[in-house]
């Protein structure tokens, strides 16, 4: 198995490890040297509500659907991360490790299938891997979303694939990713005029021809200076807003989430059960305020 690194400065900086969901798929999909390809990343602060107090959970791992079936560790109890579970509107889950269940759990099974408030979701625990499970010293591990799946990458290659083809195939992918401007800025380097001119004097056809390129590359030109401008103004709009009049003063201000139980969540089915959640949840905040 081996970490896939961006070495040759393309697509961002030289030594960048984490890579968009975009490049993510284009690796996993394009590629003809990886039997397949992971993609996970660290969550450091992690908290859930026990029904008593707010407790906090060591460190976990956000992680592509096809991790486990990529690792090839069977689950102790449960079932582990699936492949529906990244799906747009699946309800998110997480797999636990030994040590964590037993450590704040005490090894019970009946913790499996119930809903944990974490990071502000509800997430349900699906499974329990085996003690000599740790992959990447996490204690458990989070479903990603499919169409948000990217960080660290880590493939295997194919038997026979070498290191050299692996590296030079995610080279070529990574430069299919960035090609988008690629025209504008190859045409703009050089000499527009032969471009632009080549095909003026030769048949109708090859002047169509020749229009039709001019046409192009000033298209493209175009959207490049838009696409800049556009730059421009979302960078003066950001400077604006970090000197907007806050109207209070923002020293010594306090700002802190709240995990609710789950006797405090509403049915959207029930309207009325959206007053009652709100009115009481008013009056525990404004009872310690």
């Amino acid at each position: 198995m081996f970490e896939i690194r961006n070495t040759a400065n393309v697509g961002g900086l030289k030594g960048r490890a984490y890579f968009s969901p975009e490049e993510f798929r284009a690796f996993r999909e394009q590629n003809h040297v990886f039997e397949d390809v992971i993609a996970q990343g660290v969550v450091s602060r992690l908290f859930y509500y026990d029904g008593k107090s707010t407790r906090v959970l060591p460190r976990g791992e956000t992680v592509t659907t096809n991790t486990f079936d990529y690792l090839g560790v069977p689950r102790l109890l449960g079932r582990t991360i699936l492949e529906e579970d990244g799906r747009p509107g699946a309800l998110p889950v997480f797999v636990m490790s030994y040590r964590l269940w037993q450590r704040e759990f005490a090894g019970d099974p009946r913790i499996l299938g119930k809903s944990f408030i974490m990071r502000g979701t509800p997430m349900m625990l699906v499974g329990i891997m085996p003690a000599r499970f740790n992959a990447f010293g996490a204690s458990l591990w989070m479903s990603m979303r499919a169409d948000e799946a990217g960080g660290h990458l880590i493939g295997r290659l194919k038997p026979g694939a070498s290191v050299e083809a692996a590296g030079a195939e995610l080279d070529a992918i990574a430069q299919t990713i960035l090609c988008g401007l690629a025209p504008t800025l190859h045409v703009v380097r050089g000499d527009v005029q032969p471009h632009l001119t080549s095909s003026g004097t030769s048949t109708g056809g090859g002047l169509r021809h020749g229009t039709l390129r001019a046409v192009l590359v000033v298209a493209e030109v175009a959207l490049s200076i838009v696409l800049l401008n556009g730059a421009g103004l979302l960078m003066r709009s950001f400077l604006v807003l970090t000197r907007v009049d806050l109207r209070f003063n923002p020293k010594n201000l306090l700002y802190f989430e709240l995990v609710w139980p789950d006797s405090y969540n509403f049915n959207w089915s029930h309207p009325a059960s959206i007053v009652e959640v709100r009115t009481r949840k008013n009056s525990v905040t404004r009872r310690h305020c």
